[in-house]
């Protein structure tokens, strides 16, 4: 699926799923119902302001259209985590991170024997959720040693 017609999707979806109606949103960012249903239509071909894309992606917690138009210039979107982990959750942490890489390298097996869109979505998904691991794992060791280097200075 191209780019253009996975952000059309992504652009419906934004609207008309997620946690505020067409009403509630259209009051919220003050525009009509009528122009929201146009912007979300896959018939017509109206231009999505970016101002108001990125207004719906805050209130819907929706970042998809974001994610497509990062991968279509060649980058990755990922939300910076907060880092949580105390010491006892180092363990479970790492556990943790061993079963996401082990599950996105089962997926990429699947989808190179047998490319489908099932797969191919699954393969996806496993690796958002190790490369957003990694993310929260390398905040939490920035945190540690800065942590650490504190400690020795005192």
């Amino acid at each position: 699926m191209d780019h253009s017609t996975r952000l059309k999707i992504a652009h419906h979806k934004l609207i008309h799923e997620g946690k505020y109606s067409i009403n509630e949103l259209a009051d919220l960012v003050c525009r009509s119902e009528n122009y929201l249903y146009k912007l979300a239509s896959f018939t017509e071909n109206h231009s999505f302001p970016s101002n108001l894309e990125d207004r719906l992606m805050e209130l819907q917690g929706n970042y998809e259209p974001l994610k497509i138009k990062a991968s279509k210039l060649g980058f990755a979107l990922i939300k910076l985590p907060r880092v949580k982990a105390a010491k006892g959750d180092e363990s479970e942490m790492m556990m943790s991170y061993q079963n996401d890489a082990s599950e996105a390298v089962n997926n990429l097996v699947r989808f190179l024997r047998k490319p489908n869109n099932d797969s191919y979505k699954k393969h996806i998904d496993s690796l958002d959720k190790i490369i957003n691991a990694s993310v929260s794992h390398k905040r939490y060791a920035e945190k540690k040693i800065s942590k650490q280097i504190d400690m020795e200075l005192e």
